[in-house]
């Protein structure tokens, strides 16, 4: 007995490093949307420099951001301020450890400096002197 309902959708397996535009878009305004759209060049981005087990799916991160942006616009700062909170410390951090190994290294070449300036100035003594 055949029953008699709606088809079965088929699913079509799409590449999740693609991103799909709408229908009848023409490709100049997908690319111009692409060149503007915060959400998107967010993902790009994120899937370029996050690199995780598995792939991630460009389209999904679009959507992800797209609602953390309608959220931030309809008065929910909460993700966006606890991110911003993250990523101060671990600038500030970052900057910290930069600043530290600068002022190592510095003082490194200064030691460096001041022993060879000594030792040219005790060849310069030993050479003035006779017998040495």
């Amino acid at each position: 007995m055949a029953s008699k309902g709606k088809p079965k959708a088929t699913t079509v397996k799409r590449d999740p490093n693609t991103l799909v535009a709408k229908p009848n878009k023409e490709r100049a305004a997908v690319l111009a949307q692409v060149a503007v759209q915060p959400s998107i060049k967010g993902a790009v981005t994120i899937k370029e420099y996050v690199k995780e087990d598995g792939d991630l799916d460009l389209m999904r991160l679009v959507d992800e951001l797209s609602d953390q942006e309608k959220a931030v616009n309809d008065g929910n700062l909460k993700h966006a301020e606890g991110m911003l909170m993250v990523q101060a410390h671990t600038l500030d951090a970052i900057f910290n450890s930069l600043v530290t190994n600068r002022k190592i290294e510095t003082k490194e070449k200064a030691y460096e400096h001041d022993q060879a300036s000594s030792s040219d100035f005790s060849l310069g003594i030993m050479r003035g002197c006779p017998g040495v």
